[in-house]
């Protein structure tokens, strides 16, 4: 029971935490050279504009941080929910050894 479960959490929440982590590594280079020459561009383009535009970060910024939270809480159901069917189909494997060895 307890160490099927054990075990499912921790292999759920280490894939959990790596995965990310490594698109994230994948894609943040890329991501800051699009950044920088698009900023260089509309700067070089209309510097008004450029301004006028960059008033969108803060609430853009806002934005993500709650969508962020509530990803955070679903996220946490998800894993704690598949955690919990690992570890019954864990143990009901166990059991059906179990009983193929009594019967």
């Amino acid at each position: 029971g307890d160490e099927g479960q054990l075990t499912s959490r921790m292999t759920n929440d280490a894939n959990s935490v790596t995965t990310p982590v490594q698109q994230v590594m994948n894609t943040l280079l890329s991501a800051f050279i699009t950044l920088v020459g698009g900023l260089f561009m509309c700067l070089a383009t209309s510097w008004k504009l450029t301004m006028l535009a960059l008033t969108m970060i803060g609430p853009v910024i806002y934005l993500t941080g709650m969508y962020a939270a509530w990803s955070k809480k679903i996220n946490l159901t998800i894993r704690s929910s598949m955690a919990d069917s690992n570890a019954q189909a864990t143990e009901t494997l166990r059991n059906v050894r179990t009983v193929r060895c009594f019967g």
